[in-house]
């Protein structure tokens, strides 16, 4: 299997990556990444190299083009040297996605070798399922997903998956649901070594993330009744500067704390500190992991609410909004934990160390394992020279209307609700 992601940035879509090269490793199976931006941290790009063999796309193409490897233009105007990908591809059946950039470069590397077939995982509900400017760039990946082979269309939890079926196929209510998968450890958090009243964040700081202004904006009324509540976030994005302004504006220097990035090989340790943990993706999953109480955040959720503690998940549903789901708010979640002090946390920690266990990586693999194995009968629709211009230039559309500010949809897709 090859798998193309756009970055090795920090944030859970490169660190599942790891998770999963490290596992097929166990297998001793190896697989190949494709980068596709000159972008990545030195730290994850080093582990990713000990289980994997990674490739940027901008060694499969003249010099000059490299000049644009870190622009979104990149998969539509680099130039392809096709004998040396035939030779990485030659020898794999899959080709698996991780976003709508990762999908052209893949629709072009299928012209290369076609019995190879594509495979897409829905990492975030909007990479795919968007508004944006009506333009041909837009109706493409609308109308190639609509009619991607159901079977090839990987969802990480039901919600999503029905939700885009409605909106794209029906068909896809048969798609596989594969959970994004974390490994497990053996050691469990210590109920006294903790900093009582400490909740810690750690993610990317962007706007679909809405539970970090719910934290902050709800701490006042938590220091009423636990005075050393104190919230550190882990992360940078476009959204600090808007966290940080709501911080000043209620007065809480000394109560929230911006502590930057977290190197990823820290986690376990920073994380077994907290007395509770707060976020989504697989992050909320690796702190229950280690023992820690760890509450869900929903994405572009504009109520201060959480489904609860990761052992109330249900299904593999937690981090998109879904209506008439149960709910609960972030103040009483956190009050009640913090008033059951060292037994209420010992034993959340336990339960929400239990409640991860249908997470397993090694259930994921098994999963893209039967994927893979299907053998591709279907016609593959090749993309032409032709479509390519066009979707090069609708794309430089797009970016001319963000840069104008008259539609900046398409580049803030994930923070749509």
């Amino acid at each position: 299997m090859i798998v193309i992601a756009n970055t090795l940035v920090p944030n859970g879509g490169t660190t599942f990556l790891i998770r999963m090269a490290k596992e097929y490793n166990h297998k001793n199976e190896k697989i190949s990444v494709i980068i596709l931006y000159d972008n990545y941290s030195k730290e994850h790009l080093d582990d990713l190299r000990k289980y994997a063999d990674v490739f940027f796309i901008k060694e499969f193409s003249s010099g000059i083009f490299s000049f644009f490897s870190k622009s979104q233009i990149f998969p539509f105007i680099v130039n392809l040297k096709n004998y040396k990908l035939k030779r990485l591809l030659e020898n794999e059946n899959t080709i698996h996605v991780m976003g709508i950039f990762g999908f052209v470069l893949a629709k072009r590397l299928q012209k290369i070798l076609p019995k190879v077939k594509i495979t897409v995982g829905v990492y975030h509900q909007n990479e795919f399922m968007y508004q944006s400017v009506n333009c041909y760039f837009n109706r493409w990946v609308f109308k190639e997903i609509a009619k991607l082979n159901y079977n090839y269309f990987i969802f990480f939890n039901n919600g999503t998956r029905t939700t885009y079926s409605k909106y794209f196929n029906l068909k896809f209510n048969n798609s596989p649901i594969l959970p994004i998968g974390i490994s497990f450890k053996k050691s469990i958090a210590k109920v006294n070594d903790y900093t009582k009243g400490l909740i810690i964040s750690v993610g990317n700081l962007a706007a679909f993330k809405s539970y970090n202004k719910h934290i902050i904006n709800c701490l006042p009324a938590i220091l009423k009744k636990n005075s050393q509540a104190k919230y550190h976030i882990y992360g940078i994005g476009e959204e600090l500067d808007n966290l940080q302004y709501l911080v000043n504006n209620l007065n809480l220097n000394d109560s929230v704390v911006f502590k930057g990035l977290l190197d990823y090989n820290n986690f376990d340790e920073v994380v077994s500190k907290a007395h509770v943990f707060i976020g989504n993706g697989t992050a909320v999953l690796e702190s229950a992991n280690v023992g820690v109480p760890s509450i869900t955040g929903i994405e572009s959720c504009e109520l201060p609410v959480s489904y609860g503690f990761v052992s109330d998940i249900e299904g593999f549903d937690y981090n998109e909004y879904i209506f008439n789901k149960k709910s609960y708010k972030f103040e009483w979640l956190l009050n009640n934990l913090f008033q059951g002090g060292d037994f209420e946390r010992e034993r959340m920690g336990a339960l929400c160390k239990s409640g991860v266990k249908k997470f397993d990586i090694s259930n994921t693999i098994k999963g893209f394992d039967e994927i893979n194995a299907i053998e591709n009968k279907v016609e593959v629709n090749l993309l032409t020279s032709f479509e390519l211009v066009k979707l090069f230039l609708s794309f430089i559309f797009i970016g001319v209307v963000h840069v104008l500010k008259i539609d900046n949809r398409f580049k803030f897709r994930r923070n749509q609700g």
